[in-house]
Order: C-alpha cells, then sequence, then structure tokens
C-alpha cells in the first residue's frame, strides 16, 4: 500500500532537486556568460589600444618607397602587407617570412587603411 503522505514528500523532494539540478545549470550558464563578456571587453581593450598605436607603427617619409606608408623602421610598405593578407597568408606566415615585424605592425597596417578609407569621399557626376 502506497502512504501518500511519504508519496507528497518524495514529490517535493524530486521538485526541489529538479529546481536545485536547473538553478545550478543557470548560475554556471551566467558564469560562462560573464567570463565571456570579460573576455571580449579585454580582446576589445586591445584593439582600442591598436587603434591608439598605429601612428606610432606606420609612417610616411618621401625619402622611403616615394612616401608610401610604412612600417617604422622598415622598408615594407602597408600595402604590401595589405597583399600579403588579400593572397591568403595568415598572420603567422607574415611574421614567419618577415621577423623584423610584430603582430601588432600587422595590425597597425590594417587599422591604417581603415582610418584611410574611412576618409574616403565619394562624389556622383
Amino acid at each position: 500500500m502506497i502512504d501518500r503522505r511519504s508519496a507528497r514528500v518524495n514529490g517535493c523532494m524530486d521538485y526541489f532537486f529538479v529546481y536545485f539540478n536547473l538553478r545550478m545549470v543557470y548560475d554556471l550558464a551566467c558564469l560562462f556568460l560573464f567570463f565571456k563578456l570579460i573576455t571580449l571587453k579585454v580582446e576589445y581593450l586591445k584593439i582600442q589600444e591598436v587603434k591608439m598605436r598605429y601612428r606610432d607603427r606606420i609612417e610616411v617619409n618621401p625619402d622611403v618607397l616615394l612616401g608610401k606608408p610604412i612600417i617604422k623602421g622598415t622598408r615594407i610598405s602597408v600595402e604590401f602587407i595589405l597583399e600579403l593578407l588579400v593572397n591568403g597568408w595568415d598572420m603567422e606566415q607574415i611574421l614567419k617570412n618577415y621577423p623584423q615585424l610584430e603582430k601588432e605592425d600587422i595590425l597597425a597596417a590594417i587599422e591604417y587603411s581603415l582610418e584611410i578609407l574611412k576618409g574616403e569621399k565619394v562624389f556622383s557626376i
């Protein structure tokens, strides 16, 4: 014979464990999202830092490569770095073949070209 009181208590306990497990999953998901947001914020700050520094890494000198923008201290132009990227080279390949460059130099070249394109104006004729 089934005791209704014990069934009711066991049923409540089952609901408690389901609620507890769901709450734990929810808390873990929130914790995961919190750490993901922190990671994204750190990446954003790194990108902002590169944006601020591209002027320190790119120079335009009329005596070097006819005034094309280059990476400071090298004869590697921003145009050349962009060509490598367009041709399918990734950062690791560029850094391996051109050890005088740093990852920040490549990012600065991309940021420099982005700033140039942002300033471009198009007029219809």
